[in-house]
C-alpha cells in the first residue's frame, strides 16, 4: 500500500496580465468586468476557490474549481463600490493556504460639477467685467474618489492660456488676475481615481476696463 505525507502548504501568487493585473487599492472605471489571474505551486492539488467580498466583508462570490488548470476568473457586472479579493487553495492532504487579500474599487460615476455664486464673483454666462480685471471662479463638485481638478481659461481664439491643475479636493476656487481686455471662456474638469472625467459647462465673460470716449460735435 502507498500513502503520501504532505505537510507543505500550497504557494499562491497573483499574476499581472496587462490591464487586468490586480494591484492592491486600485480603482476601476469604465469596465465593471474585473479579472484575476493567479499561479500556484501544489503537487497534490485538490481545489481552488476565488472569493469576492463586498465592503461589509460578506462573501458575495465564492467560486470553487476542482481542476488545477483553473487559474483565472472574471467577476462581471459589478456595481460601484469597494471589494476585497482572495484565493484559497486546498491540497489532497487538506493543507490550505490563502493568498493575500487585495482591495479594489469599482467607480463608473462621473463627478458632478456646478458653479457657485459668491456675491460679485458669481460666474454668470455672458457677463462683462470692468474696473477689476481679477476674475474669481468658485465651484462645487461631488466626487468620492477625487483625483484632480483643472481650471481652464481660454481666450477669444479658444487657446488655453491658463490650465491650473490641483490634486487637492479642497481647491474649489481660483483667481485669474491681470487679465487684458477681451473675451474669455472658462470651464473646469474633474478627474477621479478610476479615470472618470467630467467637464463643466463653458461660460463666457468679457473683460472691458476701457472708458468710453466722448467728444462734442460741431453743429452750425
Amino acid at each position: 500500500r502507498t500513502f503520501t505525507i504532505d505537510t507543505t502548504r500550497p504557494l499562491i501568487t497573483y499574476e499581472a496580465t496587462g490591464l487586468n493585473g490586480i494591484v492592491n487599492n486600485t480603482y476601476w472605471g469604465s469596465d465593471t468586468n474585473f479579472r484575476v489571474n493567479v499561479s500556484y505551486t501544489e503537487t497534490n492539488f485538490a481545489n481552488v476557490t476565488f472569493n469576492l467580498l463586498n465592503s461589509s466583508s460578506a462573501n458575495i462570490n465564492g467560486t470553487k474549481f476542482n481542476a488545477s488548470s483553473e487559474r483565472a476568473l472574471n467577476f462581471t457586472s459589478l456595481a460601484d463600490g469597494v471589494y476585497r479579493l482572495n484565493v484559497t487553495l486546498v491540497d489532497t492532504a487538506n493543507n490550505t493556504n490563502s493568498s493575500e487579500q487585495r482591495t479594489f474599487t469599482i467607480d463608473t460615476t462621473r463627478s458632478l460639477i456646478s458653479y457657485e455664486a459668491t456675491g460679485l464673483n458669481g460666474v454668470v454666462n455672458n457677463t462683462y467685467w470692468g474696473s477689476d480685471s481679477t476674475f474669481r471662479v468658485n465651484v462645487s463638485y461631488t466626487e468620492t474618489n477625487f483625483g484632480n481638478v483643472t481650471f481652464n481659461l481660454l481666450n477669444s481664439s479658444t487657446a488655453n492660456i491658463n490650465g491650473t491643475k490641483s490634486n487637492s479636493s479642497s481647491n474649489r476656487a481660483l483667481n485669474f488676475t491681470s487679465l487684458a481686455d477681451g473675451v474669455y471662456r472658462l470651464n473646469l474638469t474633474v478627474l477621479d481615481l478610476a479615470n472618470n472625467s467630467n467637464t463643466s459647462e463653458q461660460r463666457t465673460f468679457t473683460i472691458d476696463t476701457t472708458r468710453p470716449l466722448i467728444t462734442y460735435e460741431a453743429t452750425g
